[in-house]
């Protein structure tokens, strides 16, 4: 989700059928059942991907939902949920992580990066600029220490 900047439940919602590992693209269904194209530009990732598929393989599932439970049953939302909480307990992070703050963070991050807000807003699967542009209050707080770390008026009273 992090990689991505996927909704769980998109996640959730994923079939086989959608990963197209060799070019690297997931078809995702978000909101209103809006279909996009997400990228994925990690090659880590790629190979968790292909070593999970191996293992879910393993479990027979019945069903062509890729994330599944180790009973082979489609995971849900709930399951994710719960899943990451448990992580997230056995790490020295002591704030609670949800998948949303995944998404959040994906966004933030990019925008940090300098990706275009159209860019993101596309990723993400949003109608309205005005839903992305909720995560620039992280980027203009980035964008304020930089300015403050660069002090420009104190470089004019030196020269």
């Amino acid at each position: 989700m992090f990689t991505t900047g996927v909704r769980v439940g998109e996640l959730c919602s994923l079939r086989l059928s959608d990963i197209d590992l060799p070019s690297r693209i997931l078809g995702v269904r978000g909101k209103g059942n809006r279909e996009r194209r997400v990228f994925l530009v990690d090659a880590d990732i790629v190979g968790l991907i292909k070593q999970y598929l191996v293992l879910r393989n393993l479990l027979g599932p019945v069903t062509d939902i890729f994330l599944v439970t180790s009973r082979g049953t489609p995971a849900s939302p709930d399951h994710i949920r719960r899943h990451l909480h448990k992580l997230t307990a056995e790490t020295s992070i002591m704030k609670r992580i949800t998948p949303h703050m995944l998404r959040h963070s994906a966004a933030t991050q990019l925008l940090e990066n300098g990706v275009d807000i159209r860019f993101v807003q596309k990723l993400l699967g949003h109608s309205s600029i005005a839903t992305t542009e909720i995560y620039t209050h992280v980027s203009d707080a980035s964008l304020r220490s930089a300015i403050c770390a660069a002090n420009p008026r104190k470089r004019i009273g030196n020269a």
